[in-house]
């Protein structure tokens, strides 16, 4: 038995006719899409997962979520070393130094009564006015005490500090 084929058809040539040429794009369109769809293969169907698969995947969230390894949690904030303490509190203490000398030229020579006065808030260093153009700071680093006068040499006072911090030691 032979299967009768249709001879293939002409390209549609223009007519003039809108109507006519718009039909004709539409009937070619369609018989584009009909090859297309014989000519296109199979779908493969989609992969299926093992079933063990989601439980073994429950079990392990669980675990991390319960007790995670080490690995996976924060690091341990390194101990900062004495001598870096001591030269940032050194610093900061510098630092003060400048600000109550500004104050003081600020306001006619006259030293501040207290840190507040001064607009200054330091937990760890404490202010002394000794004299009327004399003060101590004085700050704690685990069992050293750091004092510093204001008839002392601020670079001399900070001279130690400054080249451990220049050598990149302290950051």
């Amino acid at each position: 038995m032979t299967v009768a084929h249709r001879p293939p058809r002409e390209r549609h040539r223009r007519t003039g006719s809108e109507y006519g040429d718009a039909l004709a794009d539409v009937l070619a369109d369609q018989e584009r899409r009909a090859e297309a769809r014989q000519t296109a293969g199979k779908r493969r169907p989609p992969k299926r997962v093992h079933p063990a698969v989601a439980p073994v995947l429950v079990a392990i969230t669980v675990w991390l979520w319960v007790a995670p390894p080490a690995v996976l949690g924060p690091r341990p904030i390194p101990e900062v070393s004495f001598e870096r303490r001591e030269a940032g509190v050194k610093a900061e203490m510098v630092l003060l130094a400048k600000r109550i000398e500004v104050w003081s030229a600020e306001n006619d020579g006259k030293l501040p009564a207290d840190l507040e006065e001064a607009d200054e808030e330091r937990r760890e260093i404490r202010y002394l006015r000794l004299t009327a153009t004399t003060y101590r700071l004085r700050a704690e680093v685990d069992t050293l005490t750091i004092d510093y006068k204001s008839s002392e040499s601020l670079e001399e006072f900070f001279a130690e500090a400054k080249i451990l911090i220049e050598r990149g030691e302290i950051r």
